[in-house]
């Protein structure tokens, strides 16, 4: 059918992210549409759920009508369009200040979406309820579950009073007959309800153009089914759009199983009814899935249903007690807690280690033996204690010892007085392979836990740290770290002093070099100072006289000054103070030729 002519509240605004990470293209909206993009300007709105996204003529089988609903057979009903007096406005759901499409994607073959919205009474609708909607909506990368989009539908009483006997419905006008978009005419197609997978399927039902034998499917995965009815498109039965007639279907629990006949259909697949709560919460699961055919359809519609039930992102780490399991729980399952079996072999046979049921996200297995490859899988537990048969992805680890420690650290300082090097040397340990191992170079200033990774790599004896300074002390350590990633312990300690370059002897003010002249900011300049005899001072002035900066007691040949941000633009003064030997300041008690001595100059600092 295309896009479709909207009239919306004044000041509401769209945003579209999509899911484009499977074989599933589909844009979150928000606002309890399920339409590919809103340009609310334009009144527009666009079809959705491209498929197969690999193929690049893919079309959109998900025509823009659609859209969530919540209610019950009483008062008006929370949705994305109504039907008043003729015309097709927004509905009842109001878009919330932090509710725009959000992507909070934290698995890589996973991609999360989040979206707020509500509904609550308001001058025009007098809605029987307050409820706060957070969507999250999940696709993947791989597998036969790429080929769908997950819902997680939970829904937030907001006030102090019951919601009474909530239904959410999702409306979906979906369109498999391509003479949809080859000839403008409304699409001849079947759908058929699959009570065991609680999935409402649509194909194409004529057989005049040429056959598309994709499937399409609205699933329940989460919910007890409430009602599922299939009707004729609008215009031709607008009565599923007035509030009047949709909260006469959320009162009606009919089961529609088939249709005989084809055309353009739309079905209602509603979970419920749930009474919530002053601020309770209550969660529903829908999908919206396709297949190439019937049968690829279902085994999608399996994956998807089995997906949400698994744990994810299983994670294993090696260390002194054993082997370490952290994992995420399931999307959505009811559990009791988790029950890990372990293989010695890649397919299994699997078998329960640890505590019969686990029952937080974590396992440390400590039964285990050096150099063995263990697998591993999470199983959730229901609520009544059955291990329930979604376990994760496996995931692996090997034991290891750690790697025997370095004891024989030395240093050596080389390089130049004012180019300073760090010689660094080691003997490997006698049990140790130096294939097996990488190195790590630690460093501080105190000698004290934590150092800093300065430098990792193949394990060698001989290394050198360039990145040290004048009149500096350093600690160094290093570990060796085997295939399995398990860190021998800390080295010995060895320490080094790198000492201030002491001044030619021959050094006077009169061979002291500064520059630029301007200082230009724009260009992060520095006023520099080379040759300085050890122990001079320097001082900052305006033009005025008034002392803005100084360095005193320089104990190497350079200096660089820095203008500070709040330093005006223009003329500056600098001097340079000196004397020969380490001599009182006091005139009148200090021989003449130790008196300090001086050396000024002027320079322009500008942007």
């Amino acid at each position: 059918m295309g896009a479709l002519a909207l009239v919306v509240p004044t000041g509401v605004q769209a945003q579209t992210i999509t899911h484009d990470n499977g074989n599933v293209e589909f844009g979150i909206t928000g606002q309890g549409f399920l339409a590919g993009d809103l340009d609310f300007a334009a009144g527009i709105i666009d079809p959705n759920f491209r498929y197969p996204a690999s193929d690049p003529n893919a079309r959109q089988y998900l025509q823009g009508w659609s859209g969530i609903w919540l209610g019950s057979d009483v008062g008006p009903v929370a949705s994305h369009l109504d039907i008043i007096d003729g015309g097709i406005f927004g509905g009842e759901w109001l878009p919330l200040t932090t509710g725009a499409p959000e992507d909070i994607s934290t698995d890589a073959g996973r991609q999360t979406i989040r979206t707020e919205f509500g509904a609550a009474p308001t001058e025009t609708s007098d809605l029987p309820f307050t409820v706060f909607i957070e969507q999250v909506t999940h696709t993947w990368a791989d597998g036969p579950e790429s080929n769908g989009v997950v819902f997680i539908m939970t829904m937030t009483n907001q006030s102090d009073l019951p919601a009474e006997d909530l239904r959410m419905a999702f409306a979906t006008n979906w369109d498999v007959d391509p003479q949809v978009n080859e000839t403008g005419k409304p699409s001849q197609d079947l759908a058929t309800w699959d009570a065991d997978r609680q999935a409402s399927i649509m194909f194409q039902g004529d057989g005049s153009v040429a056959e598309d034998t994709t499937h399409v499917a609205t699933v329940l995965l989460r919910g007890s089914l409430f009602a599922h009815r299939i009707s004729p498109f609008l215009p031709q039965t607008p009565w599923t759009w007035p509030d009047v007639q949709r909260s006469d279907f959320l009162g009606s629990p009919q089961v529609t199983r088939e249709t005989i006949t084809a055309g353009n259909r739309q079905t209602i697949t509603a979970a419920g009814p749930v009474t919530l709560d002053g601020l309770a919460a209550h969660t529903f699961v829908f999908a919206l899935v396709g297949g190439e055919t019937r049968g690829d359809l279902e085994r999608n519609i399996d994956a998807v249903a089995d997906v949400i039930r698994r744990p994810q992102a299983v994670q294993t780490s090696v260390n002194d007690d054993g082997i370490q399991l952290l994992w995420e729980p399931p999307i959505s399952a009811e559990i009791f807690g988790y029950a890990v079996l372990r293989s010695l072999e890649e397919g299994g046979p699997y078998d329960q280690v640890g505590p019969r049921i686990v029952q937080t996200v974590e396992y440390l297995d400590t039964n285990v033996q050096p150099g063995t490859t263990y697998y591993y899988r999470i199983h959730p537990v229901d609520l009544a204690e059955k291990i329930v048969n979604t376990p994760s992805e496996p995931a692996t680890a090997t034991t290891s010892p750690k790697p025997t420690a370095v004891s024989t650290l030395a240093l050596g300082l080389e390089g130049t007085p004012s180019v300073p090097e760090v010689a660094i040397a080691l003997a490997k340990p006698s049990d140790v392979d130096a294939r097996d191992v990488d190195l790590l170079l630690l460093r501080n200033e105190t000698g004290l836990a934590p150092f800093t990774i300065i430098q990792q790599g193949k394990f060698t004896e001989e290394l050198r740290d360039v990145e040290v300074e004048p009149g500096r002390t350093y600690y160094y350590a290093v570990r060796l770290i085997n295939e399995f990633d398990r860190l021998s312990d800390l080295s010995n300690v060895a320490r080094v002093e790198v000492p201030l370059p002491v001044a030619a002897p021959s050094l006077d003010l009169k061979d002291v070099a500064v520059y630029p002249n301007p200082v230009h900011r724009s260009r992060n300049s520095e006023l520099h100072f080379r040759n300085l005899p050890i122990g001079t001072t320097i001082r900052f002035y305006t033009a005025t006289g008034e002392l803005i900066d100084r360095a005193d007691n320089q104990q190497i040949s350079i200096y660089d000054w820095t203008p500070g941000p709040d330093l005006a633009n223009g003329v500056y003064v600098y001097q340079i103070e000196w004397a020969a030997e380490a001599v009182s300041r006091d005139p009148e008690t200090a021989p003449r030729d130790t008196l300090p001595k001086r050396i000024a100059g002027k320079f322009v600092l500008m942007d």
